[in-house]
């Protein structure tokens, strides 16, 4: 080998750990490390001794390793005097002027790799202060969007003054129904004959289908959905146009030994109820899943003008569903009534617009056979008004 090869060699060799080690300061830490840990576990004995253990067996292995590189880098300055010692004036002055220029090779590499990790550093702080504002700007527009949806629900708001006036304090002479939401009183309000469901107090999720059922009624308009004509927020009362023909459910089974509905007449029912279902899904931006269809909440008018209520459980879902049949997981219990729900979203939770269309079939069948949904799976036949 070359004198000025080994030089460079020699130079090379030396550990680069010698010039960032700091036997002082490394002690330093770990006698502040020693210190907090013994803090931490000063209620422990057994560990107290352990920590201790292993910072003596640190410092232990750090020592040795100082006297090392001590010992590496004093060969290295001997070796390197010893070359000098043996090399012509000429060619030890040439290899002092290439270690020179390698020094500085390898300072402005470090500078412009610094420089470098400096850009880097600086073009990721913009980009997440850009994503940061993006987030933000996202953040104010749903914001802004919840804003004007809230303040879009615009409905006739009454006291609680009024719903008692309305019917005669809650009279049971007054109640007309009850449902799982809460009892349902026929008044008058506003000179007009009206139907008021008001929420039980130990309804669980009252709230959220009340606030549901608002939101829905105020944003849908259909000749066969229900009307709502207000509402009292504060007790959670739902005011709708009231229906003098009742429910289906009580025409089907004649309750209080009212006529037979005339085959002409079942079947326009079943095109309104289909209809106002097929208005339901293809609602947008979403389509609407009703989730609770069955007689009890198909009302019928004087002319006998059938009309879908009961939207608090209505579940909106993602367009696709209505678009090409898919259908869309919901993570929550089936919600709706035994005997109408769709067994596979029962069972599995995937909730899509032809749950709906399950339900419908249940009520077409009752319709043509006037049983009760457990009834219909007695018998294939079924008899004929």
């Amino acid at each position: 080998m070359a004198p000025r090869d080994s030089l460079l060699a020699s130079r090379t060799t030396v550990p680069r750990e010698l010039h960032d080690f700091n036997p002082k300061s490394s002690c330093k830490i770990l006698d502040k490390s020693r210190t907090s840990n013994v803090y931490i576990s000063s209620q422990n004995t057994d560990d107290l001794d352990d920590e201790t253990w292993r910072i003596k067996l640190e410092l232990k292995k750090s020592m040795d390793m100082y006297h090392s590189l001590c010992k590496e880098a004093t060969n290295a300055k001997q070796k390197e005097t010893e070359i000098y010692q043996q090399m012509p004036p000429e060619a030890a002055e040439a290899a002092r002027a290439m270690l020179e220029m390698e020094k500085q090779k390898s300072k402005s590499a470090i500078e412009a790799a610094q420089k470098a990790q400096l850009l880097a550093e600086l073009e990721a702080h913009k980009r997440r202060k850009a994503e940061l504002k993006a987030e933000h700007e996202a953040s104010e527009r749903k914001k802004l969007i919840i804003t004007s949806t809230q303040s879009s629900i615009q409905y006739r708001k009454y006291t609680i003054e009024d719903i008692e006036i309305a019917t005669d304090y809650f009279s049971n002479t007054l109640k007309i129904g009850e449902g799982g939401y809460g009892p349902v009183f026929r008044g008058n309000l506003d000179h007009i004959f009206v139907a008021i469901k008001v929420l039980r107090p130990d309804i669980s999720q009252g709230e959220s289908q009340f606030q549901k059922e608002v939101e829905v009624l105020t944003c849908i308009r259909h000749p066969h959905m229900v009307l709502l004509m207000g509402a009292c927020p504060e007790y959670g009362c739902l005011i709708y146009e009231y229906m003098e023909n009742g429910s289906l459910e009580d025409r089907l089974f004649r309750k209080n030994n009212t006529p037979v509905l005339p085959w002409s007449l079942r079947f326009k029912i079943c095109f309104e109820i289909a209809a106002a279902l097929h208005f339901l899904h293809q609602t947008r931006p979403q389509p609407l899943v009703h989730r609770d269809l069955k007689p009890g909440n198909i009302l019928l008018d004087r002319n006998f003008v059938s009309k879908i209520s009961d939207v608090g459980l209505a579940r909106l879902v993602p367009p696709e569903v209505a678009d090409d049949g898919a259908q869309y997981h919901h993570m929550t219990a089936a919600a709706g009534t035994f005997c109408y729900i769709d067994p596979e979203y029962q069972q599995t939770g995937i909730l899509g617009t032809k749950s709906d269309i399950y339900s419908l079939g249940v009520i077409l069948l009752q319709v043509i056979t006037a049983k009760s949904p457990m009834g219909l799976t007695d018998s294939p036949g079924f008899e004929g008004d």
